[in-house]
């Protein structure tokens, strides 16, 4: 009996589960993710992934490689998640104005969000290029959004372009973050954040 390449449903065989390649990369993403959550990244080893997977350890070097290859693609699959959610938070049409209060106010209620937890303290800022990618998405995503809203609205570029508008806010964003992680207080984070979407907001809307 042949099994084809392109089945995507488990099967057991003589008390032996098998699982295509697409399903076992992300059933290892899911384990590593909660591994991330739980245990922080200086606890994350190939073996603890397997165990919470429930998958043979070897199955993590064939699929991925290594430990840092598991783990980036963690990393990777939580950033897409969050920006999924951020972008669900935009008023459709609404205009830059209230695009950059929604994108702020949406951080807000990420902010004990444990898969945000990770992206924000885990994913440290480094001078690989992989970690530089994952930082560019952030802003190429806020430029997106912004670029998105003021089209649907019919507004004009802001005067200091959508991509440094972009880059701007997701700093002030990243500033607040730092705040955060010093002082622990989620409720002046979320006021700051409400006034920061004004602030740029405001300036992004005006045309100079």
């Amino acid at each position: 009996m042949t099994r084809s390449h392109d089945q995507h449903l488990s099967d057991t065989v003589v008390g032996v589960t098998y699982m295509s390649q697409v399903d076992r990369r992300q059933q290892l993403i899911e384990a590593a993710i909660r591994v991330l959550e739980r245990d922080g990244i200086g606890q994350v080893t190939t073996r603890a992934i397997a165990a919470e997977a429930g998958a043979p350890l070897a199955s993590i070097h064939y699929t991925f490689g290594s430990k840092d290859d598991i783990v980036r693609a963690a990393f990777e699959q939580v950033i897409t998640d969050l920006l999924t959610q951020l972008d669900q938070r935009i008023t459709p049409g609404a205009g830059i104005v209230a695009a950059a209060g929604d994108l702020c106010r949406a951080v807000g209620r990420l902010l004990q969000d444990q898969r945000f937890a990770i992206v924000m303290w885990d994913l440290a800022p480094a001078t690989d290029p992989w970690t530089r990618e994952q930082s560019e998405r952030w802003n190429r995503f806020a430029e997106t959004i912004l670029r998105r809203e003021a089209a649907a609205a019919a507004e004009p570029e802001p005067s200091i372009g959508f991509e440094r508008a972009g880059r701007l806010l997701v700093a002030g964003i990243d500033g607040l973050m730092i705040q955060f992680e010093l002082h622990g207080d989620a409720s002046t984070t979320r006021a700051d954040l409400e006034a920061l979407g004004v602030v740029i907001g405001g300036a992004l809307g005006t045309r100079t």
